[in-house]
């Protein structure tokens, strides 16, 4: 998973579990292109990027911590729920793959579902990012800051793809895949997404263009 948060970070990956949006009442809604005003603020928007070698498909949901909140949802073996079953069981109000695995499925990096830590810290370049969402709300961190309290869910990815507004300098610039992302302004802004295939360095150059409207 990639990520734009904290002054505009963004972060990427393979997906071992998922990233599910939880309102305060539950609420399921349809997406249209553009903006489609979802429950309790929150908006579905769906574009089309500019990236250096290729237009980049956009789409995911923009919402308010003061409103919503993430949880890490298992799906041991890779085969249990596909994502749009997982997302009608649990009630969530949006939902995406999320984090790095090995072939056989076990978890590569923290992974914490319900206050259980299922998984160790992995430091690796690419690991670079954690979001965590709890009692303090959610935040992301890089693994060698502090650790918010009171945190019931984290998941550990990587690259940062963007921040302070600027695409990370580095991004591999070969390797084409379909990305998914989470960003956010550093407050309680955050947009929770994907991305048609295209390489890091891609990725960072799109989404640099279009934070003010994803997260503000």
């Amino acid at each position: 998973m990639d990520f734009i948060i904290k002054n505009h970070r963004f972060l990427p990956g393979l997906f071992l579990a998922g990233l599910f949006i939880f309102p305060g009442i539950s609420h399921a809604g349809e997406a249209a292109k553009d903006l489609t005003p979802l429950a309790n603020h929150a908006a579905y928007i769906e574009k089309t990027l500019q990236a250096p070698a290729r237009p980049v498909s956009m789409r995911g949901v923009r919402f308010s911590s003061r409103d919503f909140t993430l949880r890490v949802v298992d799906n041991p073996g890779g085969e249990k729920w596909l994502l749009a079953t997982a997302m009608r069981e649990t009630g969530a109000l949006a939902g995406t793959n999320g984090g790095y695995f090995h072939e056989d499925f076990r978890p590569l990096g923290l992974v914490i579902i319900d206050g259980k830590t299922t998984n160790s810290l992995r430091q690796a370049r690419l690991l670079s990012g954690i979001i965590t969402a709890g009692t303090d709300g959610i935040d992301l961190v890089r693994p060698a800051e502090a650790f918010p309290s009171g945190v019931a869910d984290a998941l550990q990815a990587g690259p940062f793809l963007v921040d302070r507004g600027k695409p990370v300098p580095g991004l591999d610039p070969n390797r084409v895949a379909r990305r998914t992302f989470v960003a956010t302004d550093g407050h309680r802004n955050w947009f929770l997404g994907n991305l048609g295939p295209c390489t890091l360095a891609e990725a960072g150059a799109a989404l640099a263009t279009v934070v003010g409207v994803l997260i503000e």
